[in-house]
């Protein structure tokens, strides 16, 4: 199925960030100095497993304000980048200065294995063949019951926050959407969703969102929803595969009945899959 394809894209992916593109995040420990640049392990309960956080300041850190936080999946890839430019832009005025908290794991094998437990709910079918699925639950719980408050506890932070993933990140930050608009949780205000996995599990997170009742949300929320033009003919061989303008489609639809939510989505058309992440994190922060 797509999905699953986009698991082995991903692998790749790895394998070629952890070739040639060593980390430049050092292990500090959980120092109580917020004034500068910080990674650390976090055990979380809820999962029974430990996540490995850095956190990127502003270039021009001000301890006396307040910033807003973004909060990127799968950091062992994208961290490092997205990081360096959110402090360049946010010097010469593309983006506001924001403190940016990356969510990993301990080492690329160990996200490529783990994401799948972490980032999907429910459990995949057999035929999706992810040895570890369904933890989106628990997940959600560590952001929401250890991760926001201690970041909110240690550095100045204002009420925006900002979720980002990619894949099946992007499928996670769907999720995350759908508890908020189903009242459950409401710890995020903007949602940035790049190629995300709408197709799992035969669209479940799509028909999740189509039960809900349009009066659930009360807050103002932004979306911003990404696909590459050229990831249905990546995907062309696969017979299962569900077409990206066919995904994009049905979540608009689903989305524009909600008044207060603000959904903004996008075709990069000479992106692969692979592609969307950088472009997608960028402009969702800047939109």
């Amino acid at each position: 199925m797509a999905v699953l394809r986009s698991v082995f894209l991903f692998s790749g992916m790895l394998f070629i960030f952890s070739s040639c593109q060593p980390r430049t995040v050092k292990q500090r420990g959980q120092s109580s100095d917020v004034s500068r640049d910080a990674y650390f392990s976090m055990y979380a309960p809820s999962v029974n497993d430990s996540f490995y956080i850095s956190v990127a300041l502003p270039e021009d850190y001000d301890p006396s304000k307040k910033y807003p936080v973004v909060y990127l999946l799968d950091a062992n890839v994208y961290y490092n980048i997205i990081a360096a430019t959110t402090k360049e832009y946010g010097t010469i005025g593309m983006l506001d200065p924001m403190i940016v908290v990356g969510i990993g794991y301990k080492d690329f094998p160990t996200l490529d294995s783990l994401r799948n437990r972490d980032y999907t709910y429910p459990a995949a079918m057999p035929e999706q063949e992810m040895a570890a699925s369904g933890g989106a639950e628990k997940f959600l719980s560590f952001l929401n019951g250890q991760l926001i408050p201690y970041i909110d506890k240690h550095y100045p932070t204002n009420p925006q926050r900002t979720l980002a993933g990619h894949s099946l990140g992007g499928y996670f930050v769907m999720y995350a959407l759908f508890q908020h608009l189903n009242g459950i949780d409401h710890s995020f205000t903007h949602y940035i969703a790049a190629s995300p996995s709408l197709e799992y599990n035969q669209q479940y997170l799509l028909g999740r969102f189509d039960s809900l009742k349009t009066t659930a949300t009360a807050d103002s929320l932004t979306t911003y929803i990404t696909y590459g033009g050229l990831e249905d003919k990546e995907n062309a061989e696969d017979v299962n595969f569900v077409k990206t303008d066919s995904l994009l489609h049905h979540a608009e639809k689903t989305l524009a009945r909600f008044p207060k939510l603000k959904t903004t989505t996008v075709t990069f058309s000479n992106m692969v899959h692979m592609d969307t992440p950088f472009p997608s994190f960028i402009k969702g922060l800047q939109d």
